[in-house]
């Protein structure tokens, strides 16, 4: 993290990096974790940045950070920690561009017209900058494995979920090109151990889907991970 995103964590192995390397599924966790940020640190907007931890992490990377988050007790919480988080949706306008990159982390699944919500990011961002997305991806093996069950499905509060056909199109759609869908690698634990939490609970007997197996799938065809993790630019 220090080496490929420029933070300045404690203790850390010089070496470190190049042991990263030999282990996909971890690194490309930590690629997530700082939203495959670019080297050169510019101005960010988070939406629906909840109580600002990424923030932080993009902050502490030399970042000029802005969060948005339409709930008062998680914007009071990002508050106390010193980040610029506002309160309300990018429908209510309440930041101004231009930013170098924008980052959603599972947030367009809840909107009501995605297709504005990109266009909006898309007229917020500075020429070259650039779009980060990470979504529940409807096609991946948690969801042929455990249908209904699929913890990504979270009916009522998921309105729409995408195939990778579909987020391209959109993403064109409202402008955007080099789009690019990014290896998640580790990450998967959570959403397949509810899903069969939840499959049980309905009665069907599914054996659980191994995490570490997904998640090697997944640090090497995006399409086989829980999440869509998409980036896409403003040319």
């Amino acid at each position: 993290m220090n080496a490929r995103y420029g933070s300045a964590r404690t203790p850390a192995l010089e070496s470190g990096w190049r042991i990263m390397s030999l282990l996909p599924p971890l690194r490309q966790q930590l690629d997530y974790f700082y939203r495959h940020l670019p080297s050169r640190p510019g101005r960010l907007l988070d939406v629906g940045c909840g109580n600002g931890v990424f923030l932080l992490r993009a902050k502490a990377a030399g970042w000029d950070v802005v969060g948005l988050e339409p709930d008062p007790a998680a914007v009071a919480a990002a508050r106390e920690c010193g980040s610029d988080v506002r309160q309300g949706t990018l429908e209510s306008s309440v930041v101004t561009g231009p930013f170098n990159v924008i980052t959603a982390a599972h947030v367009i699944e809840h909107v009501h017209q995605p297709q504005l919500f990109l266009k909006r990011i898309f007229d917020l961002l500075a020429k070259d900058g650039h779009v980060w997305i990470a979504t529940p991806n409807v096609q991946g093996m948690g969801h042929r494995w455990f249908g209904r069950a699929w913890r990504g499905l979270e009916p009522p509060r998921h309105m729409v979920l995408f195939s990778r056909k579909a987020l391209r199109k959109l993403l064109e759609d409202a402008g955007f090109r080099e789009i690019t869908f990014l290896r998640r690698g580790r990450g998967s634990f959570y959403v397949l151990h509810a899903s069969h939490e939840a499959a049980l609970k309905e009665g069907r007997k599914k054996f659980k889907l191994p995490a570490p197996a997904v998640d090697l799938a997944a640090s090497i065809f995006a399409s086989t991970g829980e999440e869509w993790v998409v980036r896409a630019k403003k040319p």
